[in-house]
């Protein structure tokens, strides 16, 4: 098996880039966080609004990634198939470390992490390989209609910091430059998956 994982704050076009690899890459498994459950529901219809509380949907996130890797990951991998995720874990440690700090739940979004990764770490599957679309905050916004909770200047300067702390950090993470056409960076993202000819 080879499980991937695309991340980067809204805007950065991993929509875009996770359509253009379940075309080109019939075998793979394409999925996505949320998931289409009803954890996944929930978590649409609380990132609507701005007035859903950080730790509840820091929670629905981790039952909904539960759920994911279950029904999705987990047979996968006992196929030996490919899964390619648009989201996985350092969203949560990106996104609901900074939601969880705005919300005084914690002291800091670097402390919030860490309780983030203690929670996933007994039951998280690694993937072999994160491609981090890393724009700017500018040009993500836009891109973006700003209409839902986590999609205002602050709170993504604050999340882009905190990927670009996990990437610096993590071995697995790969960073993409998304400021590029959208075919530029589906090639670059295609080699890393196809490996050498």
């Amino acid at each position: 098996m080879a499980f991937y994982t695309i991340e980067g704050i809204d805007g950065s076009g991993k929509s875009t880039l996770t359509e253009t690899l379940k075309s080109q890459h019939k075998s793979v498994i394409v999925t996505q966080e949320p998931t289409h459950s009803a954890y996944g529901q929930r978590i649409r219809d609380n990132i609507a609004r701005d007035t859903s509380d950080a730790m509840t949907n820091l929670f629905l996130f981790m039952s909904d990634r539960i759920y994911h890797i279950n029904d999705t990951i987990r047979p996968i991998d006992t196929r030996g198939g490919t899964v390619i995720s648009d989201r996985y874990t350092d969203s949560s440690r990106a996104y609901q470390s900074v939601e969880l700090a705005n919300s005084m739940h914690f002291d800091s979004p670097d402390e919030a992490r860490a309780f983030i990764d203690n929670m996933v770490s007994p039951w998280e599957y690694v993937p072999d390989t994160t491609f981090y679309l890393d724009i700017s905050v500018d040009t993500a916004m836009s891109r973006i209609d700003g209409k839902e909770k986590y999609e205002h200047r602050t709170f993504l300067t604050n999340v882009k910091q905190q990927y670009d702390i996990i990437a610096e950090a993590s071995n697995h993470v790969i960073t993409i430059d998304a400021e590029r056409p959208p075919d530029a960076i589906a090639r670059e993202v295609s080699e890393y998956i196809d490996g050498p000819r």
